[in-house]
């Protein structure tokens, strides 16, 4: 298990860009692309003391930084069906 420097974005917290208000239904964490280099959904990534399942690949930007989508473990996610 490594430690990687983020930032982690709380999904309870709605922000502001001018008038408009950004909003996303799942957590997630922004760091560095090598910091999760080997990351793959399914794994479970933890943050503060509480786990959290990494829902799909990390996004990368192509500058050298990363998003993981997250989500709490143990829930059953609505896919469309």
């Amino acid at each position: 298990m490594a430690e990687v420097l983020g930032i982690f974005d709380d999904p309870n917290e709605v922000a502001r860009l001018g008038e408009y208000d950004l909003d996303h239904p799942t957590p997630r964490f922004t760091c560095a692309e090598v910091g999760v280099a080997g990351i793959e959904a399914g794994d479970v990534a933890t943050i503060e003391g509480k786990a959290f399942d990494v829902m799909e690949s990390p996004q990368l930007d192509g500058t050298g930084v990363a998003v993981l989508i997250l989500g709490t473990p143990n829930v059953v996610y609505n896919a469309g069906l």
